[in-house]
């Protein structure tokens, strides 16, 4: 009767409002999981129009993704022939849309991104990395941090496993 359906209210309510809690966390948008240009999803031929033939083409043992490496710092991963991550580990000019590069301070990417979904700290509690999320738990933006410099000295976007 009446109780019964003041509680189904109240928990399609709770799961709406709880449901909502869960797409606001997502800091980030796929379309901000990019570096360089080159963005989670863009194919093979793409990537080559834009950077070329790599340097090096290696498989991960790991996930058995293709890697394209050019010139050692800029590696553009591919499961299926499609982007699934993207990293770069110099000051190459290879950046995220919202213009974070290896070398800004830790301080810039907080400025830009707001609050991480996730921080990682080495010894002496300092931090050591920076993640924020694009919807789910293994997709978005990973800034690696040097604990001495407080700067960064990796990017990687897209999808972790």
């Amino acid at each position: 009767g009446y109780f019964t359906m003041k509680k189904i209210i109240s928990v399609l309510t709770f799961v709406f409002i709880f449901g909502l809690i869960s797409l606001c966390s997502a800091s980030l948008s796929l379309a901000d999981c990019a570096l360089g240009g080159i963005g989670i999803g863009a194919d093979a031929a793409y990537v080559k129009s834009v950077y070329g033939e790599p340097t090096k083409v290696t498989t991960s043992r790991a996930t058995d993704w293709t890697m394209y490496n050019y010139g050692g710092s800029f590696v553009v991963s591919f499961d299926e022939n499609k982007v699934v991550n993207v990293s770069t580990s110099a000051n190459n000019g290879i950046a995220t849309p919202a213009g974070i590069t290896v070398g800004m301070k830790r301080a810039d990417v907080l400025t830009v991104y707001g609050t991480p979904t996730n921080t990682g700290y080495g010894k002496n509690h300092r931090v050591v990395s920076l993640f924020f999320d694009a919807g789910n738990n293994y997709t978005g933006l990973a800034f690696v941090i040097h604990p001495e410099t407080d700067k960064v000295t990796e990017i990687r976007a897209g999808h972790f496993f």
